[in-house]
């Protein structure tokens, strides 16, 4: 701001002043880019998109799963599964012949056959692919 002598402030010189002020900052503020060339506002926006579409790129890979991992993420539940498939029949025909009637080797015999109709028609089952 200008000031005169004794370091007070001229009115008119002040308020030109604070009117050339406002009026560049208008200019810049109705420009939205202040300063820039056209080529350099380009520029600018070019390198956001870029960023952007860069974080857009690391967002979905962190959605992205690789079918090994999903195969193995599910083969271990689905093996668990068949192990005890495979031991129902030991442990539950006692169970089975002493609510039944049945000898205990004519219940293992039952559940051997359910337990390997089951896994038969899980092994049918399509794929999603």
């Amino acid at each position: 701001m200008p000031r005169s002598e004794d370091g007070s402030y001229p009115w008119p010189e002040v308020e030109n002043a604070y009117r050339a002020l406002k009026s560049t900052a208008e200019t810049k503020r109705a420009s939205g880019f202040g300063d820039l060339s056209y080529e350099e506002a380009r520029a600018q926006k070019v390198a956001a998109q870029a960023r952007k579409e860069a974080l857009q790129v690391l967002q979905l890979e962190a959605q992205l799963v690789a079918i090994e991992d999903v195969a193995e993420m599910l083969s271990r539940p689905l093996q668990k599964v068949d192990a005890v498939l495979k031991l129902a029949p030991a442990r539950y025909a006692p169970r089975l012949a002493r609510s039944t009637g049945l000898t205990l080797h004519e219940a293992k015999d039952l559940l051997s056959e359910l337990v390997e109709l089951v896994r038969a028609e899980l092994r049918e089952v399509p794929d999603a692919a």
